[in-house]
């Protein structure tokens, strides 16, 4: 399973250019199916191994997500600010296209302000199961205080964790089979506070009131739930911050290696037994500069993925994309004004 975090949507361009692999390369991942979505020509598609698969009714959308499970393929997809402001979702299962309002049964957004509903930028499918969570208007409030709701939904099935309007989801994620969501509420714009809640199958795991600690993401491996802190220092005069995991289950801090500087980090990404920190034209392996110096300038970093300690990439340079499998060109776009490329996911065969 994937475990990775985006926090920025990259404008690009990927589509098919079969080059030959040497003989090291095929042996290494021969044995996978690697695929990836974004958009191409204003159109959500995904590629799998190389081969393109245009969605239907994914005109003017961008594809953010990709998740293969039981060979269910599955694509989730949003608007296109500079195209429709209007924030919308839509998700693919085997090429079947759902607008994601209509399957959670909330009437659709009709402003930018996502007057009716504000999803996670992230669905979670395991077991055949489809999870989202966010936070959608009240259709019963009682009053101004409760006008929102903070949910997550399993295959449509609405659980309502809050009822405090000015509560927002910081990240969800799935663990050993319970529904995890860490959310800000309380705010306060005169010092940078807030409280910060775990909840856990609906229900308050863990709170911290009056905290500058911002949820990123949660992250995890085989045995622990962890959640990526950002720690402001003395908010709000000083808005410098320090980035580190702390696990959920025992509430023990994991920082990252003191030789990392987490300020040039763009963002990070677990797998089973490994960390690592992507910054713009390099990433850390755990402690582990690798920097990237390619001879034709396609050094920044577009996204990255690691599996069976092969690493996937996309790299960017003069308007240009390029799809590496470790550090072996397999792709190239000539084009990044028009699409996207946004996530990468591999399954062993």
């Amino acid at each position: 399973m994937k475990n990775f975090i985006l926090p920025f949507l990259l404008l690009l361009l990927f589509n098919i250019s079969c080059e030959n692999q040497d003989e090291l390369l095929e042996s290494k991942v021969a044995s996978y199916d690697v695929y990836v979505a974004g958009t191409e020509n204003l159109q959500v598609a995904y590629w799998k191994n190389n081969q393109k698969t245009i969605l239907p009714g994914g005109d003017n959308l961008n594809g953010v997500q990709i998740e293969v499970d039981n060979n269910d393929v599955y694509v989730l997809a949003v608007n296109i600010e500079s195209i429709d402001q209007v924030p919308a979702w839509y998700f693919w299962k085997n090429g079947v296209k759902n607008n994601v309002a209509q399957y959670l049964n909330v009437t659709e957004n009709t402003t930018t302000v996502k007057d009716n509903l504000s999803l996670s930028r992230k669905m979670i499918v395991s077991n055949g199961n489809v999870y989202f969570a966010g936070t959608m208007k009240n259709p019963n409030p009682t009053s101004s205080a409760d006008q929102f709701q903070i949910c997550y939904w399993k295959n449509g099935i609405k659980t309502v964790v809050s009822s405090t309007s000015s509560e927002y989801v910081g990240g969800f994620e799935i663990f050993n089979n319970d529904i995890y969501m860490v959310t800000r509420k309380n705010f306060n714009p005169l010092n940078m506070t807030w409280d910060l809640t775990h909840y856990k199958n609906g229900a308050v795991f863990s709170a911290v009131a009056n905290t500058s600690v911002a949820p990123e993401d949660y992250y995890k491996n085989l045995s622990d739930l962890f959640l990526l802190e950002k720690s402001f220092s003395s908010p709000p005069n000083n808005y410098s911050y320090t980035q580190s995991y702390k696990n959920v289950q025992t509430s023990a801090n994991f920082n990252m290696p003191a030789n990392i500087n987490t300020a040039a980090i763009k963002y990070i990404y677990w797998n089973d037994t490994d960390q690592y920190y992507v910054g713009n034209t390099f990433y850390y392996k755990n402690s582990t500069l690798v920097q990237i110096n390619d001879p034709t300038g396609f050094n920044q970093i577009g996204h990255l993925f690691v599996n069976d300690q092969n690493i996937y990439m996309t790299r960017i340079h003069n308007n240009m994309v390029k799809f590496y499998i470790n550090n072996v060109e397999t792709m190239m776009i000539n084009d990044i004004t028009k699409g996207c490329l946004n996530d990468i996911f591999v399954v062993q065969n």
